[in-house]
């Protein structure tokens, strides 16, 4: 369910998703409070981690496709050229 996560960081994710015992309310220490935004920020350093990477990934994916407009630009130019030449001789 919380592939590519670390253990804390999957752990923090399924204690937002599983439910309490029913008729036991909440009890939250001070150190189960510190431990628990420990474990958010973890996945949240994470989830910025892979995001920034992805990003990263298509910042450069689109750099390649833009040299290659410019190329195939520049050639349909030239054989344009060409045609004209041929045309007007």
């Amino acid at each position: 369910m919380f592939s590519g996560m670390n253990p804390a960081a999957a752990a923090a994710a399924a204690r937002h998703t599983a439910p309490g015992q029913p008729g036991q309310p909440f009890k939250f220490t001070v150190s189960d409070s510190c431990d628990r935004i420990k474990e958010e920020f973890s996945f949240l350093q994470a989830q910025y981690h892979n995001l920034k990477l992805e990003c990263e990934k298509l910042a450069s994916e689109k750099i390649e496709i833009q040299r290659h407009y410019v190329m195939y630009y520049e050639m349909s130019y030239g054989l344009n050229v060409e045609m004209h030449k041929q045309v007007s001789l």
